[in-house]
């Protein structure tokens, strides 16, 4: 087994130890925060425009209003405990990820994620017992009004674009972040490596 073998467990533990800790905890708030407000309050505003029926819609990026009483994709329409565990779980693995985070744009991604999927459990909540084009939600549903149909789906919400979204960088970022921190270790590595074999210089004189 090589030295680089033998040393990359110990790399991985270093990555792990400087970027997932309880650390930095300023860093988790200011980025948190930014997070949570650049999609929070867009997406309340888009929400109350859409059940006034002010957005414009069928032009893009806006398609129709649509009460969506199932997750993601209108997935488990039928199932709605199985939605609010799903979104509970998803929420709480977004907040274990921001409190143990120490990049700032990890902290940034994660923060938009958790903020977009609480959102939508706060709409779905709220919308319990309310009537949506004729239909009593008795088990609450999401508003959605972006089009999606390019995905397969009739609707989405900036909500879910946040979420999908922020998972995606997030992981991008520390992926990224990983091989930095690898390709910095290994230079450092062989540095001093370097230096162990090179004899000292001595100045004789003349």
């Amino acid at each position: 087994m090589s030295k680089n073998e033998t040393k990359t467990p110990t790399r991985l533990k270093k990555w792990l130890s400087a970027n997932f800790c309880w650390k930095n905890n300023k860093t988790r708030l200011i980025y948190g925060s930014i997070g949570f407000l650049i999609v929070f309050i867009p997406s309340l505003i888009l929400n109350l425009l859409a059940k006034d029926n002010k957005l414009p819609w069928n032009h893009w990026p806006f398609y129709q209003f649509t009460a969506n009483d199932g997750i993601a994709f209108s997935m488990f329409t039928n199932n709605p405990a199985l939605i609010y565990v799903l979104q509970g779980l998803i929420i709480l693995i977004m907040i274990c990820l921001l409190l143990v985070n120490n990049s700032r744009f990890c902290c940034l991604f994660i923060a938009a994620a958790f903020s977009g999927g609480l959102f939508n459990l706060a709409d779905r909540i709220n919308s319990i017992g309310h009537v949506y084009d004729g239909k009593l939600y008795s088990s609450g549903c999401v508003i959605d009004y972006l089009d999606t149909r390019w995905l397969g789906s009739t609707c989405s919400n900036f909500p879910d674009v946040c979420i999908i979204g922020g998972i995606a960088l997030y992981f991008i970022t520390a992926i990224i972040l990983l091989i930095i921190g690898f390709r910095k270790d290994i230079v450092s590595s062989k540095k001093q490596e370097s230096d162990v074999s090179s004899p000292p210089t001595t100045n004789e004189g003349n």
